[in-house]
């Protein structure tokens, strides 16, 4: 019973760490599936926060839900993030705790409750991460199409990224990835939940910039390192920039 109380504490946690908006999380049971979610316009973290889980039937999730279980019975748990009020979603197919897991992106009609344009995105390609933490939509000035936010671990560290998804491609092209949370030397971490993202247009050139904040703690010591970090974009290079000069303060 205690590992059991446990293994729900540790994955409540987990929860928490998700501040993406349209957020909905489905788990599937051996009997008639459950949703446990957030509202469309409330993440999970703030029903978290306020110590108060809603349990929401959300019928067009619902469905997106069972549509996707037929087709991947191995999925038993789906975080939906819908994308504004769009038809496009982008799928987390059993994130933490479980290893591996998988993101993808769907387009899904519920009047007609087709799903189509299964897109997977391979966060593991050239990576040794095994974990997926999270992923949702993001929008960006100056990017005509949609941003998805990905976060996945491995036991020593965490890496953020951000891709710009081609509908009509079905493709998605890299950003920037960078690490956002655990080691950062062998006497040295971030500290909490690591670097937090924020977004603005710092430089003024009409396109988002990202800005990471956060602070580095270190082994048996009170010494701590405040960390500002901001990319800009190089249209040049079709990627984001760290500015340097500017990494801690």
């Amino acid at each position: 019973m205690r590992c059991i109380l446990l293994f729900y504490l540790l994955f409540s946690i987990v929860l928490i760490g998700n501040s993406c908006k349209n957020t909905s999380v489905i788990q599937n049971t051996s009997s008639t599936a459950n949703t446990v979610a957030a509202d469309t316009a409330t993440s999970v973290e703030t029903l978290l926060d306020s110590t108060v889980v809603t349990t929401i039937t959300n019928t067009k999730h619902a469905k997106l839900q069972k549509l996707y279980k037929t087709q991947y019975p191995q999925c038993n748990k789906l975080v939906v993030h819908q994308l504004d009020s769009t038809d496009m979603y982008v799928l987390v197919c059993n994130p933490l705790p479980r290893l591996h897991g998988s993101i993808a992106v769907v387009h899904f009609n519920p009047s007609s409750d087709t799903l189509t344009k299964v897109v997977p995105l391979d966060v593991f390609k050239n990576s040794f991460k095994v974990m997926v933490d999270s992923a949702c939509w993001r929008t960006f000035a100056g990017f005509d199409k949609p941003i998805i936010e990905v976060k996945i671990k491995d036991y020593l560290r965490g890496d953020i990224s951000w891709y710009a998804y081609d509908s009509a491609n079905a493709s998605f092209a890299p950003l920037l990835s960078t690490q956002y949370e655990g080691i950062v030397s062998i006497s040295a971490k971030y500290a909490n939940k690591g670097l937090l993202p924020t977004f603005d247009d710092i430089d003024k050139d009409g396109v988002t910039d990202i800005i990471l904040d956060g602070i580095i703690e270190y082994n048996q010591s009170s010494k701590q390192t405040k960390v500002h970090k901001i990319f800009s974009w190089k249209a040049a290079d079709s990627t984001f920039v760290e500015q340097k000069g500017i990494i801690s303060k």
